[in-house]
């Protein structure tokens, strides 16, 4: 076996953190009861498509919209709204709202509730590398998270230890050492949805 096919003990430390942490991330469930009627899809920016089994690519921008995953009742009580992407490194990315803006115009649905919600510019990103399967949450909650950022990490770094209940939840997934029982309100949810990014075509590329 060559040397360049050698990995240090750091970093198959480092690979069993990032797997861990995704691991981890897959596991967590909602409350019971407490699912939001909304789920996450991507939309491509240039032509509106929506991607399906065909993955997103590479140097292309989407933007994020809710889809109505069930019959809308005439009122739904509106929740603040996440959402990040964590990569196949175990890198999350604060997605929608910015992460400089706090909690702020990220609270749905409206009345009465529309059956797809655009997130519009301000969840607008650029798919890049590493390529390979990322998965994509949907995070919503009556109360505001204190610090969004908690959302945003890389995979070796965990966020910082934040103060809630549901915060330290989120932060002990994103380390992958979740292993106590907390007690959290019940009115939050997160879903998941799972899209292979595949790096730019270098042929028949469209304009």
């Amino acid at each position: 076996m060559g040397d360049d096919l050698r990995s240090t003990p750091q970093e198959l430390r480092a690979l069993l953190q990032h797997l861990r942490t995704i691991h981890a991330w897959h596991l967590l469930e909602s409350p019971p009861g407490s699912r939001f009627p909304y789920r996450l899809a991507l939309r491509r920016k240039r032509d509106q498509v929506l991607p399906r089994e065909s993955g997103v690519i590479g140097d292309e921008r989407y933007e994020i919209v809710l889809q109505a995953a069930m019959p809308l009742p005439a009122k739904i009580a509106p929740r603040y709204i996440y959402a990040f992407a964590v990569d196949s490194n175990g890198k999350s990315t604060l997605l929608f709202p910015f992460i400089t803006s706090g909690s702020v115009e990220n609270r749905f649905p409206t009345s009465p509730p529309p059956t797809e919600i655009e997130l519009g510019d301000a969840s607008s990103f650029q798919v890049g590398p590493p390529y390979g399967v990322d998965t994509y949450f949907l995070l919503s909650t009556d109360e505001p998270l204190p610090n969004p950022a908690i959302l945003d990490w890389d995979g070796v770094r965990s966020p910082a230890h934040p103060q809630t209940p549901l915060g330290q939840l989120l932060a002990m997934t994103a380390s992958g050492t979740r292993s106590i029982a907390l007690l959290t309100p019940s009115s939050w949810s997160i879903e998941k949805v799972v899209y292979e990014s595949i790096a730019p075509r270098t042929t028949n590329r469209r304009k």
